[in-house]
Order: C-alpha cells, then sequence, then structure tokens
C-alpha cells in the first residue's frame, strides 16, 4: 500500500519557519556587521565572518521550507558555540553573538519538538513523487 504524504505543510508550521527564519537573519546580518566594525587583521577572525554568513544561509533555507535547513541549524549552533568560546578565550565578550548562539539553539529545538524537519522530509518526498509521476 502506498503511503499518502502530506501535500502542504500547514500555515501554523509554514509561518514559524518564516518567523523564525526571518527573526534570525536579522539577528545574524546584525551580528555579522557588528564583527565586521570591530574586526582586527587576524585570519581567525575571517573564519568568525564565515560562520555568520553560513548562520544567515542556515535561516534563509529556513524560511524556504528546505529539509537541510534543520541540519545547517545543528551545523551552525555548533559553529557559533565554538565561536564564543574562542570570544572568551581571547578576553572579549559580544552580547548579540551570545544571543544569537541562544536563539540559534532554542530554534533547533523548537524546530526538532515540533517535528517539522519530518513534516519537511515528507513534503520533500510528495514534490518527487508528484514529479516523477508527471514525468513519466
Amino acid at each position: 500500500m502506498k503511503q499518502l504524504l502530506p501535500k502542504e505543510i500547514n500555515t501554523k508550521d509554514a509561518e514559524l519557519c518564516t518567523y523564525l527564519g526571518a527573526v534570525g537573519v536579522v539577528t545574524s546580518l546584525f551580528c555579522l556587521i557588528q564583527h565586521l566594525q570591530v574586526i582586527t587583521p587576524i585570519v581567525i577572525n575571517y573564519y568568525f565572518a564565515l560562520a555568520y554568513l553560513l548562520t544567515i544561509v542556515s535561516y534563509i533555507l529556513l524560511m524556504l521550507k528546505k529539509p537541510f535547513s534543520s541540519i545547517s541549524l545543528i551545523i551552525t549552533s555548533t559553529l557559533l558555540f565554538i565561536l564564543i568560546l574562542f570570544y572568551l578565550l581571547l578576553e572579549c565578550f559580544s552580547l548579540l553573538a551570545s544571543l544569537l548562539m541562544m536563539y540559534t539553539i532554542i530554534v533547533t529545538v523548537v524546530l526538532y519538538v515540533s517535528g517539522i524537519p519530518v513534516k519537511l522530509k515528507q513534503h520533500q518526498l510528495y514534490r518527487k513523487q508528484e514529479n516523477s509521476f508527471w514525468n513519466d
């Protein structure tokens, strides 16, 4: 028997992804701007900026409701945690970067508790089935 997959993600989950992603993009952008304002010419600072850019991309993927967004948020949560540890080792502190790290961890937990990554994967499988049906 063929498994029925949902045609669309319900509006509550879609809006949740959109709003969480939008707030994440804005916060990540502010962190990137703050970082670029106080950057010193040390090579590791450019990797920090790359971590912020990856966070922006992860939140854009979440806004677009891509199934890979949940995995990329886990990766960026880890990167931001490492970034905060480096900030502490360098004896500097950024409240905005700390808030972004906590926000990213909370968003990742909320997504997995809500089951949104599974729904996004099911939706992607439905789209693939539909495209293969129409291509045949």
